[in-house]
Formats: structure tokens, sequence, C-alpha cells
């Protein structure tokens, strides 16, 4: 066969467009031993769907084996269904616990803030208290920003560097001034 209809099988192939007794005629061709040597690479693709139809089907006892296992499979499944309601079970039992032992030791309707109401300097002592631990706690947070205020210090720096190169760039401008003027000067005769 002419290699060059094959090459123009070749790229219909590839673009999908060959009918059924075109690819029988690729296959047959590439089953064939003159093969140039540039449609090598090709062989191996058509020798493999050759292959694939010669091989043997899969007969029913295949598809009774895999149920077979799949049946057995059950059992771990099943196994694995009660392991994850066994946790799911536990987990919830354990959030109750939680929630419980948070209300009896913070009840929230215990007696404190009835003696606090009634006896007006507890609760201004107790109030106290509470708001020197939240400002000691957040002056603590705070001074983690001393050094981000170090950092901003130091880009103000960079901006007066900044207005020093304008004032350069100013003082360009005056020596292009004073090359003009000596050349008005002194002119250059050919």
């Amino acid at each position: 066969m002419n290699t060059l209809k094959i090459e123009k099988l070749l790229e219909k192939f590839y673009n999908g467009e060959t009918t059924l007794q075109e690819e029988q005629e690729l296959r047959q061709y590439f089953c064939g031993e003159n093969i140039p040597p540039h449609l090598r690479s090709v062989y191996s693709q058509f020798f493999c769907i050759e292959k694939s139809k010669e091989e043997d089907t899969l007969d029913d006892s295949f598809d009774d084996e895999v149920l077979g296992k799949l049946k057995e499979g059950d059992s771990d499944y099943i196994r694995i269904k009660r392991k994850s309601l066994f946790y799911s079970v536990a987990g919830i039992a354990a959030t109750i616990l939680i929630l419980i032992s948070v209300f009896t030791k913070f009840n929230p309707f215990s007696n404190k803030i009835e003696s606090t109401l009634s006896n007006p300097e507890v609760a201004y002592n107790e109030a106290k208290k509470i708001l020197l631990y939240v400002s000691g706690n957040l002056n603590k947070g705070t001074d983690q920003l001393n050094t981000l205020a170090k950092f901003d210090q130091s880009f103000s720096d960079v901006s007066s560097i900044s207005k020093f190169d304008d004032g350069l760039n100013q003082a360009s401008k005056i020596e292009k001034y004073n090359k003009i003027d000596q050349i008005i000067k002194n002119p250059a005769r050919p």
C-alpha cells in the first residue's frame, strides 16, 4: 500500500474522521512487515488494538466471582458502619457530658450576682479587678506593636532621602544651565 495514503489515513484517524473500513485498512497495513521507519512508532498502537481483539473475553464465572467478593466485602462494610456509628454516639455523649460539667461548674444563676447588686462597693471592686485584668492583657498585646512603630519610623527616614533626591535633580538642571552658559561665552570655532 502507498505510504502517502497511509499517512493521510493516519491524519484522518487522529482527527476522528475515519470510517470503519479505513481503520481496518490501517490495522491490516500495520500488521504487515513492510513498515517504514518513520511509522514504526504508530505500529505499537495498532498492534495493541489487534492484540486486544485476540485476547479471550470474560465468561460468566467472572461475574459470579466479582459478586462473591462483593458479598464478602459487605461484612467489612457493616463493621465499618458500626464503628462510625459508635464514634458518632460517643462524640454526642462526650459533648453532653462537657456541657453538663461546664453548666454545673460555672452556674450562671448563682447568688454571686445578687450579692454584688445589693452591695455597690463589692460590685465596684469586682468591676475594677476585671478591668485591671483586661487592661494588663491588652498592654501585653500592644507591646508587640512597638517594633511596628520602629519600622514605621524607618519609612519616614526613607522619605527624607527622597527629598534629597529631589534636590539633586534640581541641581542637575543648574549644571545644564552652566554648560549652556559656557558654550555661549566660549563658542567653539570651527
